[in-house]
């Protein structure tokens, strides 16, 4: 025997910006989904705990970048420092 639940959705009403309803209904005109669907998985990913510890994750990614590449650009400038020093000695 199956047995399924029925979830019961709440209904809310939202004000939407013009430009905001129509890249909703094309969003979902092109996915072939209902705007309801499309807006209920848009709020549930802002909402979801996970999305700040992966905006964090991506943010420490790019920072360690941003690190590396000072890190070797100070390196090369030391390195043209030194070969200036060492031309204006000769």
């Amino acid at each position: 025997m199956i047995m399924t639940t029925s979830r019961k959705k709440t209904k809310i009403s939202v004000y939407l910006d013009t430009e905001v309803m129509q890249m909703l209904s094309d969003f979902a005109a092109r996915r072939d989904r209902s705007q309801s669907m499309v807006a209920e998985a848009a709020i549930a990913s802002f909402l979801s705990p996970d999305d700040a510890e992966r905006r964090e994750a991506v943010l420490a990614r790019r920072l360690d970048h941003i690190d590396r590449r000072i890190t070797r650009l100070e390196r090369d400038v030391g390195i043209s420092v030194e070969s200036l020093a060492v031309f204006i000695r000769l």
